[in-house]
């Protein structure tokens, strides 16, 4: 009862080797699905950690304000993982920092070449310098600091102008009243002058011209003060001489009269 024949089996046989080869073939593709499927996700974690770890290099370089060098890093990231999102605020940032970092460069350059200028006394190119800077970024704080320096340095230009201005006038006054004689008011004027520059030339030489001329007319004064006090003790030994006969002692006045202008005066002792 429970035997079959070869021909009743084998269409059984054939069957079940169909179906089996089937199943076998749908095993076979899940496994391959499978193994594409973790093939896949092992390219996504590589991919995603040769992105991260570029993303971390571009942070670093970022910090290290190296911009060129982070923008290359990104873009390799994005040629891996356009999609990761990630990338594009941090290129944004480099780009923005990049501007930010060449204007403050740019500005120092312009900061540093106006102090030169001030320096050199180049006010015109200075005042330049300054309004390229305003134009530049009127916010910085470098920026109102580096005008008052300059507008200090163009007050003090101007105060050395007028005292300068002040000096030739007083010098032109004080040559004036030296010509005229007028010594004392003359040396006022250059000692006013020295106060505000004291190593002028003008105002040195004609310091000394003055002085020199003060010394000669104190020595003619004093000259002249002698003379006459000599000849008014010349005339008393005359009145003494003329009154000998009533008065004796006249003659001894007389030549003490005489002893004191020979003092005053040797150059008369032959007179």
């Amino acid at each position: 009862i429970y035997t079959l024949s070869l021909h009743d089996a084998l269409p059984i046989s054939i069957h079940s080797r169909s179906e089996i080869v089937a199943v076998l073939t749908e095993l076979r593709g899940a496994l391959l699905e499978i193994e594409e499927q973790r093939r896949a996700e092992r390219q996504r974690i590589e991919k995603q950690e040769r992105v991260a770890a570029l993303l971390a290099e571009a942070r670093t370089a970022l910090r290290e304000r190296r911009f060129d060098a982070a923008l290359a890093l990104l873009s390799s990231a994005g040629e891996i993982d356009a999609e990761a999102p990630e990338i594009s605020p941090l290129m944004e940032r480099a780009h923005q920092e990049q501007a930010a970092a060449r204007l403050d460069a740019d500005l120092q350059k312009m900061v540093a070449g106006l102090d030169k200028s001030v320096a050199e006394g180049d006010l015109s190119a200075a005042s330049d310098l300054l309004k390229a800077a305003t134009a530049l970024n009127a916010a910085d704080a470098r920026v109102p600091a580096a005008r008052r320096r300059v507008e200090q340095a163009i007050v003090a230009r101007e105060a050395a102008e007028a005292r300068a201005r002040d000096v030739e006038e007083k010098n032109a006054a004080a040559e004036e009243l030296l010509e005229r004689g007028d010594l004392q008011a003359a040396m006022g004027l250059l000692k006013l002058a020295a106060t505000l520059d004291a190593r002028h030339q003008r105002t040195v030489l004609l310091s000394e011209r003055v002085e020199n001329a003060i010394k000669t007319q104190e020595a003619e004064e004093a000259a002249e003060r002698m003379r006459r006090t000599v000849d008014e003790l010349l005339g008393t030994v005359a009145e003494h001489l003329q009154s000998v006969d009533q008065q004796p002692q006249s003659v001894a006045l007389a030549m003490q009269k005489i002893a004191q202008a020979l003092a005053l005066a040797p150059d008369h002792a032959d007179e």
